[in-house]
């Protein structure tokens, strides 16, 4: 691999070997393998090498957002999947330490950049003086990128410099070989002339607690489509640009099942496939980690770990589909079924993975609580509970009238009756059902109503929430089937369109689809 740098006779690359080894002032190297991630894949090195071992690939790509993102374009476009790489992930570089950064884009009219440029250069080389390599965005010559990939693009490291030729030394997590550029080229190249280099000047001594619950709540904001709300990620009307979180996995499996030509062909596919799995293995390390930092959440980490773990191995299955494809440009009926069926598998997995993060929130965040409660919690019987899971019950006035309208309205089965009946009358009057729809479990319980020490006067007080794919569909068949709708189809105030039912004892059935 050979180079002609821009402005000079200089040939960097096999050529140069032996000068560039005694250019070298900080030898690291970029992580591998790097997770499609070139900015921790840098980071981590220079955070090793700062005598920060604590700060993993995992723990920074769970803090800085990695772990938790994907991404994914209408009909499977072509997807990156490195947003957080220059935008999300730059905003925690505080928390690993003090960086002397210097930093102007296509938007800083009346900076002198090469004035920026000679002030970045005078940085880096006080920090490689003293060991420390520098990030750089974008370290490449037009000649560079007029020649072929891969490309150094986005963000390397600075190893050393060489101030007869002007020349830094770069290794890049895209590149194989260490090479050479010119001072006055960097960020010279990139779409939005981004000049950016940053220098670590000190690590901070440690990352508090505070930190990793934000970088859980983040998880969460960001599988639900909460994180982003600039115009780059989000519309006026509320809409994802790009959809992200469990919208992405929506969003995806909808272009399977479609039928529509794919944006980006099965090789893309398999790109994204991989970019998830990586992702995921980072969440589910980064909660494996975060254990011997809360213990008292233990469980919910671990199992969230386990529901990643899962994830993986669906997409990994993912992964060889399209592998299996190969360069065709098409894929078969069967093999996008396939497709469809196993990324709806792994977003089954991704929400049980969040549920747990959720949970384990629930049990870092510093509330506080009743008296009773409080008075509670150092009980010994209390701390033996172990609780299992959360039954949605709704009282009714009559439970086969209810099972009538579950099951012609909106399609739910019947697949439980108790018959003890009301106080006082026939025995075998139903006062209990249990009805399922898909994932869907409810539990109705007849109001006794009569006035007694039984006396229970809540029907009609419940409201029950359901979550579908097309709300649209749905709303256009309940209105063919003439079923009273007591809120029309609208966008909610939060990242939603939804409408309301009302069964036939007064509870409020509200039924939405996340907006993408």
């Amino acid at each position: 691999m050979t180079y002609i740098l821009a402005g000079t006779n200089i040939l960097a690359g096999d050529n140069k070997v032996r000068s560039l080894m005694m250019d070298v002032r900080a030898d690291i190297e970029p992580t591998k393998p790097n997770y499609g991630t070139s900015l921790v894949a840098c980071l981590n090195p220079i955070m090793q090498s700062a005598g920060r071992p604590e700060w993993t690939m995992a723990r920074l790509q769970g803090v800085m957002g990695h772990a938790f993102h994907f991404e994914m374009k209408e009909k499977a476009g072509t997807v990156y999947h490195d947003a957080p790489d220059w935008s999300f992930a730059l905003h925690h570089m505080d928390e690993l330490g003090t960086f002397n950064t210097i930093n102007a884009n296509h938007n800083d009219k009346e900076s002198d950049r090469q004035a920026l440029r000679r002030e970045a250069r005078d940085a880096v080389v006080v920090g490689l003086n003293r060991g420390m390599a520098a990030l750089v965005w974008s370290p490449l010559s037009p000649e560079m990128k007029a020649g072929p990939g891969p490309h150094p693009v986005c963000w390397g490291l600075i190893v050393g410099y060489n101030e007869d030729d002007e020349t830094y030394t770069v290794r890049h997590p895209w590149v194989k070989d260490q090479y050479t550029v010119r001072y006055d080229l960097i960020g010279h190249e990139d779409g939005d002339d981004w000049l950016n280099v940053r220098v670590l000047q000190e690590p901070n001594d440690t990352a508090s607690a505070a930190l990793h619950i934000e970088a859980l709540q983040n998880a969460v904001k960001f599988a639900r489509g909460v994180q982003y709300s600039n115009e780059n990620f989000r519309r006026p009307n509320g809409k994802q640009v790009t959809p992200y979180g469990f919208a992405a996995f929506e969003t995806w499996v909808e272009a399977f099942e479609s039928g529509v030509e794919l944006g980006s062909s099965p090789n893309r596919q398999e790109h994204n496939a991989n970019m998830l799995k990586f992702k995921r293995q980072a969440a589910a390390d980064y909660l494996r980690e975060l254990v011997a930092i809360f213990p008292k959440a233990a469980e919910p980490l671990k199992a969230g770990a386990a529901h990643y773990d899962r994830e993986q191995k669906k997409v990994h299955l993912l992964s060889q589909l399209f592998s299996k494809v190969g360069e065709r440009e098409s894929m078969t009926k069967e093999e996008r079924a396939n497709a469809a069926k196993l990324i709806t598998e792994a977003l089954e997995a991704e929400r049980a993975a969040i549920e747990q993060i959720e949970g384990a929130l629930a049990m870092l965040e510093e509330r506080p609580l009743p008296v009773a409660a409080r008075s509670m919690k150092e009980n010994k019987l209390v701390k033996e509970m172990q609780f299992l899971e959360t039954l949605v019950v709704l009282p009714v006035g009559d439970i086969y009238e209810t099972i009538e309208w579950y099951e012609q309205s909106l399609g739910f089965e019947t697949h439980y009756i108790h018959g003890s009946g009301r106080r006082g009358e026939e025995k075998n009057y139903a006062n209990y059902a249990i009805m399922k729809l898909d994932n869907i479990v409810v539990r109705f319980i007849l109001d006794e109503g009569n006035g007694d020490i039984y006396r229970w006067p809540r029907s009609g007080t419940g409201y029950l929430y359901i979550r579908v794919r097309d709300v649209d569909d749905l709303y256009a068949k309940v209105n063919l089937r003439n079923i009273p709708i007591t809120q029309e189809l609208q966008e909610e105030n939060w990242s939603a369109r939804g409408f309301n039912l009302e069964d036939p004892s007064g509870n409020v059935v509200h039924i939405e689809t996340t907006i993408k």
